[in-house]
Formats: structure tokens, sequence, C-alpha cells
């Protein structure tokens, strides 16, 4: 099972704040991420989804008050091959 941070279109953040004090990108997913590197990263190392990822979403549900991000979650499920 899989959750990760996720926006249909891509989302980077390199706020400098006293959560992220490094500048390091919180990193939220895009559809194509997922889909083309996630994916097929675990398809090469023998994994399957159980079954297609649903992309449908609504608002932007996550408001992170130290960054300003507004963003969802994507969840999916693999199998090993």
């Amino acid at each position: 099972m899989t959750s990760t941070d996720y926006w249909p279109d891509k989302i980077v953040n390199l706020v400098n704040t006293d959560v992220n004090p490094k500048n390091s990108p919180d990193n939220i997913f895009s559809r194509k991420e997922i889909e083309e590197d996630v994916i097929r990263i675990a398809e090469g190392n023998g994994f399957l989804l159980t079954e297609p990822i649903d992309f449908t979403h609504g608002e932007k549900v996550i408001h992170w008050n130290d960054t300003c991000l507004d963003y969802t979650f994507i969840f999916f499920a693999l199998r090993k091959n």
C-alpha cells in the first residue's frame, strides 16, 4: 500500500523555513511523475498495480502553514509479481 503527497500539476516548494532549514524541496508528486516514474520503476522491480490508480481529486485538502503548500494525497497498492 502506498500513500504520497499528490496534486495533478507539479508543486515544488523551495521556501527556507524552520521546518525546512536546508531548503530541501518538498516533493509533491504530479500525475505525470506517478505514471511515468513511480509506476515504471515499480514495474521494473517486479511490482504491479493491484488496480488502476484513481487520479480523480477534489479540493486541496492539505494546507501546510509553514510553507503555504496546498495539496492532497494519493493511495495505490502494488503487489510483487
